[in-house]
């Protein structure tokens, strides 16, 4: 960004017009969105401060702000404190919250390069507080894996598994750096998740959550439970997983007698 209210000046895109019974922070924010929509505003294109844009359309800084807030709010933009104003990254469709597709699977399908850091990989006894969220035995061990799950480099989400030895004996000498804990249970094991029970809820996240999500204190998450079961119907696999509420949406489109969920994620 060049600075200076010259640079608020260059988006000759926004119009701006007093008559209209519209109110201008509205205006303001039609203007901006239909940019970044277009391609206009590139992803991680930085906006021009407050201050700029206050001279250079002649509008208050409620105005900009409250703009600012509405696009902001719908995921289009973010601020970063020290640094400015910056277009968030495009939204992109993911089949994992529709589809039982592994990770990797999943990101090549979109056209984006997986990748995984595992942060815990130990065997645990399942324990009465894990046995109610899970459905899994008290006492039975299971392989936990802890990863965080990267997009061309970028955190995704951070992960929670569990997957019970005893139907997966010798599955925790695998490297889930690079191998995927589903095709395993498929291809090796012969034991594919074929039923998946998934509970979505939202929270901020902690502290962990925002050093390794590289979020903020007061950004929204995703927290995912999912339960999955094998052709017999038995828990096969708990697993947990935390992702960035401002890179999420969910579309529900409804038809009689069914519903189909997609899950967007941005």
């Amino acid at each position: 960004m060049k600075g200076g209210s010259d640079e608020a000046m260059t988006y000759t895109f926004i119009r701006l017009d007093r008559n209209l019974p519209v109110p201008l922070h509205f205006q303001l924010a039609e203007c901006l969105r239909n940019a970044i929509d277009s391609g206009m505003l590139e992803p991680c294109e930085q906006l021009p401060a407050v201050g700029q844009v206050v001279q250079g359309f002649g509008v208050s800084q409620a105005v900009v702000r409250q703009a600012y807030a509405e696009l902001a709010k719908d995921g289009l933009i973010e601020t970063i404190p020290g640094k400015g104003t910056f277009v968030c990254e495009p939204r992109t469709m993911n089949n994992a919250m529709v589809n039982l597709v592994d990770f990797f699977t999943n990101m090549k399908a979109r056209g984006i390069a997986p990748g995984s850091q595992v942060l815990e990989q130990q065997i645990v006894t399942v324990d009465e507080a894990l046995a109610l969220r899970s459905g899994l035995e008290p006492g039975q061990e299971c392989l936990y894996l802890k990863r965080l799950r990267l997009g061309d480099g970028q955190p995704v989400f951070l992960m929670h598994n569990y997957t019970p030895l005893s139907l997966y004996p010798g599955i925790a000498n695998h490297d889930f750096t690079c191998e995927s804990l589903y095709q395993l249970m498929k291809n090796e094991y012969g034991r594919p998740v074929v039923h998946m029970k998934r509970r979505i809820k939202t929270r901020l996240p902690s502290q962990e959550e925002q050093q390794l999500l590289q979020l903020t204190a007061m950004t929204p998450c995703f927290v995912t439970y999912s339960i999955g079961r094998d052709a017999s119907d038995h828990i096969i696999e708990y697993s947990k997983y935390v992702s960035r509420g401002d890179r999420d949406a969910f579309e529900i489109d409804l038809d009689v007698g069914t519903t189909e969920k997609k899950h967007i994620d941005m």
